[in-house]
């Protein structure tokens, strides 16, 4: 059985469910404008008028960037660069496949192919929190109300069956949000013919800390680092792919500087009242335990039950660390050019402190063979943006249509 919301959740056999996917089938739509902008900027209002939502500060986040002028104004940053002789136009229909461990993100993914004017089908997890289930209210029903629900059909499925193929074949677009195992399994199921998939397969991220900057920072500025820092790593408890795994100092350090950072983040941690499961914890000490002992790991500091700090000199063993809800690795490198050891095709995003714009664009040109896809300031390294993962998602969301011109001029004909 499916279920899906419209605006409240329902459950609909798979023939109904699947004459529903037709209406999703329509001739696709040149593009001047971002198509369906005040669909986005009256859920953004909503969202940030409805006080349910006031202690989510993921929901409260979402409704800000979907705000009008915040989306318009990217929008036309990036239409405006376009060639004169490049048109857009929809894609068609697109299939989102979200991750389990980012409540917001199907709504991003869905948010920017509606601008581009396509028709959606998202699928979402079977099981989903309260708020997720109000924000689903809130969406589906603003959808309603502008007589789009019939175009854009959030719901629920078991998926690892033969439905799967049922369901992909007639999608223009198919968006695999989740590890490395998912979008290698789901990518080999067929969409339309001309259809495109692109996958955001497993990512890790870091942050870098000029220690200079920091050491000449004075209290207000360090802790407003610290806030920026916390909201990086623990907004999502430390388990989306942009939240930082591993810091970076970079030049001369000593503990004092580092605990400095990590006592002033342990007493914003208290402040905001940010606990982890016992559960929880016990993982964590079991995996600083394990690293301890191969010698992967040369220091092990705890500060509390929501933050580790595990010192290490080996570039890559950071990688590992899915635990979340606090452990941090550290390491130290004299020259902001030695930073590219660390970097794999894995790495997603770096959050950075206290370097200059200069610094900032060398150190991309030394790590693009690498990887890495962002380099932001730290606090915005969960802050979504239409350039993700390395894909320009308008891009690929939207058709290009080529226009050669000529010379040719039909009354040259008549007067010779």
């Amino acid at each position: 059985m499916i279920e899906i919301w419209d605006p409240a959740r329902r459950s609909i056999d798979e023939s109904k469910f699947l004459d529903l996917i037709k209406a999703l089938n329509e001739p696709r739509q040149l593009l001047s404008e971002p198509k369906h902008l005040n669909v986005l900027g009256t859920i953004s209002k909503n969202i940030l008028s409805d006080e349910q939502f006031k202690n989510y500060p993921d929901i409260s986040a979402l409704g800000f960037w979907l705000r009008s002028s915040h989306l318009e104004k990217k929008w036309l940053n990036w239409y405006g660069h376009r060639p004169d002789n490049i048109y857009y136009q929809s894609r068609g229909s697109a299939l989102h496949l979200p991750p389990l461990n980012v409540n917001t993100l199907f709504v991003y993914s869905w948010a920017v192919s509606l601008l581009c004017g396509n028709n959606n089908l998202v699928r979402l997890p079977n099981t989903i929190s309260e708020s997720t289930a109000c924000l689903l209210k809130l969406i589906t029903k603003t959808l309603q109300e502008f007589g789009l629900k019939s175009k854009n059909i959030f719901c629920t499925y078991d998926y690892g069956t033969d439905f799967d193929t049922v369901l992909s074949k007639d999608f223009d677009l198919r968006l695999i949000w989740g590890g490395d195992e998912k979008v290698r399994s789901i990518s080999t199921i067929p969409i339309a013919p001309g259809g495109m998939t692109i996958g955001f397969a497993d990512r890790k991220s870091i942050a870098i800390i000029s220690s200079d900057a920091y050491k000449k920072a004075n209290d207000t500025t360090r802790n407003n680092l610290v806030r920026n820092l916390f909201r990086d790593i623990y907004s999502l408890d430390q388990m989306a792919c942009a939240s930082p795994s591993l810091i970076i100092w970079v030049g001369q350090v000593d503990l004092n500087i580092n605990n400095d950072l990590y006592n002033r983040l342990q007493q914003h941690i208290q402040d905001s009242k940010y606990f982890v499961e016992t559960g929880v914890y016990i993982n964590k000490f079991v995996h600083a335990c394990e690293n301890l002992l191969m010698q992967s790991a040369d220091d092990f500091r705890y500060y509390s039950n929501e933050l580790i700090v595990l010192s290490t000199i080996h570039p890559h063993v950071w990688i590992s660390n899915d635990q979340g809800g606090g452990v941090i690795y550290e390491c130290v490198v004299e020259t902001y050019d030695e930073i590219v050891k660390y970097i794999t095709s894995t790495t997603q995003t770096i959050c950075y402190y206290g370097f200059t714009t200069l610094q900032l664009l060398n150190l991309a040109e030394i790590i693009i063979p690498y990887g890495g896809s962002r380099l932001v300031p730290i606090g915005q390294s969960l802050e979504f943006d239409f350039y993700w993962d390395g894909f320009d998602l308008l891009s690929n969301f939207t058709k290009n249509i080529l226009i050669i011109k000529n010379n040719f001029n039909p009354e040259d004909m008549i007067n010779n």
